[in-house]
């Protein structure tokens, strides 16, 4: 296979609006708003899960993901990281380390069920 003589780049129109990880804070349920989304973040793509709204808000199960980007926590759900998604800090930037094969795995397995449950509404942009 030859390298390519030019670097080709294709820039795939996002769905949504742009979202900071401040004002994605803003949308973890813990108001108790219903006309205001609960949203979750994987992989860059920011989800509505307000039709899940008892697993994202407070005291639910998943309330650890709302209001943020959580891939990182997400991909450390399942085997040895799970002590790390109970205490949070996995889904606190930076809170975990690189993550492996196995963990990249679970992660597009979430994304992928995501997709096909929540609606894309937006993504995550730094300033």
């Amino acid at each position: 296979m030859f390298p390519p003589r030019i670097k080709v780049s294709i820039d795939v129109p996002r769905k949504g609006r742009p979202f900071t990880l401040a004002e994605l804070a803003c949308y973890n349920g813990a108001d108790h708003d219903l006309a205001k989304p609960v949203l979750v973040a994987l992989k860059g793509i920011v989800y509505d899960v307000s039709s899940s709204r008892e697993l994202y808000a407070p005291g639910g199960q998943l309330h650890v993901f709302a209001g943020k980007e959580s891939s990182k926590a997400v991909a450390l759900s399942v085997k040895g990281g799970l002590s790390e998604l109970v205490s949070g800090s996995a889904a606190k930037e930076g809170g975990s380390p690189v993550l492996g094969d196995e963990q990249l795995e679970v992660l597009e397995n979430w994304v992928a069920f995501y997709e096909l449950m929540y609606k894309e509404v937006g993504y995550i942009v730094t300033k």
